[in-house]
């Protein structure tokens, strides 16, 4: 079968690019071929493209001279791990060569990043043509009157749907769709598939180390990071997506990181301080002591997901989650769920 996914690949964004990884093995597994379609949203061009085309004034020439600046050595990573991983076709080409299109996963439904729904629910795909979501996420526990009318002209097409957070699953239903909800992607790949894929990062790391990757700064998180080092007498490293130094963060980022070598530094790390779902995401997976701070601008995915999660904390302070029984069984739903519509071939060797 040819399934075509529409997600966020553009991004330069780790966890963005490691749950279509996820994806794209659970669907070759089941013995498909897989495709994405290559759609940016009109918001998100200029802030991922690196020319100057769309880019007006000195003020805004100089802003953008200087972004690129610190994107380079990670934009390198990102397109690299793009071009090896994701074959991508034309949206409208994808939308009609193909058996079935996938939705998902990431925050395909939260209309703050794409503006305009329409092209995630798939608008322009023939009515009767096999369309699901996996995994989607609104991000938000509600939405404006065009959302919701956009959910409801297109999601009625759908074969099924289902989201990543029992919030967007709750307004869906709020709406008249039934809907179930799913682990994210990432979490379908064993602990063991994950250590396979990893890979070390040319910078010199210490062998023992604490990790820090905040997707927005947070001075609580940032001077926990910091005490944490000390009084552990650990070196601190960190890495941004967009390549910026963290103000007060008193550690080295480290330059030239992909999503390899990201997972390769959580899971190698003696602790992991984030505000990052997926980061927290790679903590379950490994195992790993974490330390995060919920932030109400980051939406609730983060504490949707530690409440399915069995987390304990620490003498030390910090959390460590495992997926314990009501997790793993959320985890078999979401393979059968899955299988309904991209086959079960290979699944029992994805799972722990």
């Amino acid at each position: 079968m040819n399934v075509a996914v529409l997600t966020f690949i553009y991004a330069d964004n780790y966890g963005a690019l490691l749950q279509a990884y996820a994806l794209k093995k659970i669907v070759e597994n089941a013995g498909n071929s897989i495709v994405f379609l290559d759609y940016i949203p009109e918001s998100e061009k200029k802030f991922y493209e690196k020319n100057y085309h769309n880019i007006r004034g000195i003020k805004e020439i100089v802003k953008k001279t200087i972004s690129n600046i610190e994107r380079r050595d990670s934009a390198v990573m990102f397109d690299a791990f793009r071009n090896k991983h994701f074959l991508t076709v034309p949206y409208r080409e994808g939308l009609v060569n193909n058996d079935l299109l996938i939705v998902g996963s990431d925050q395909v439904w939260n209309e703050k990043i794409v503006k305009d729904l329409k092209p995630y629910l798939f608008s322009e795909a023939l009515k009767d043509k096999k369309k699901i979501s996996y995994a989607a996420s609104i991000g938000k526990a509600d939405v404006t009157d065009t959302a919701r009318q956009a959910f409801k002209e297109y999601l009625k097409w759908f074969s099924a749907i289902s989201l990543r957070e029992n919030s967007s699953k709750l307004l869906l239903e709020s709406l008249g769709f039934s809907c179930r909800t799913v682990v994210d992607p990432v979490f379908l790949l064993t602990k063991n598939q994950w250590i396979t894929f990893c890979k070390r990062p040319s910078s010199k790391i210490p062998q023992k180390y604490v990790f820090a990757y905040l997707l927005r700064n947070d001075e609580t998180l940032i001077s926990k990071a910091n005490k944490y080092a000390l009084d552990n007498k650990l070196k601190l490293i960190y890495v941004h997506p967009m390549g910026m130094q963290i103000k007060n963060l008193c550690g080295t980022r480290i330059k030239s990181v992909g999503p390899e070598e990201f997972v390769w530094l959580i899971n190698n790390a003696n602790a992991v301080f984030t505000n990052s779902f997926h980061a927290i995401s790679f903590c379950c997976i490994f195992n790993k002591e974490f330390c995060h701070v919920q932030r109400s601008d980051l939406g609730n995915r983060v504490s949707e997901l530690l409440s399915d999660l069995n987390v304990h904390t620490l003498d030390n302070g910090l959390e460590k989650a495992i997926c314990g029984e009501t997790f793993l069984q959320i985890k078999e739903d979401s393979f059968d769920f899955l299988k309904q519509y991209i086959g079960r071939k290979n699944h029992e060797e994805e799972r722990d």
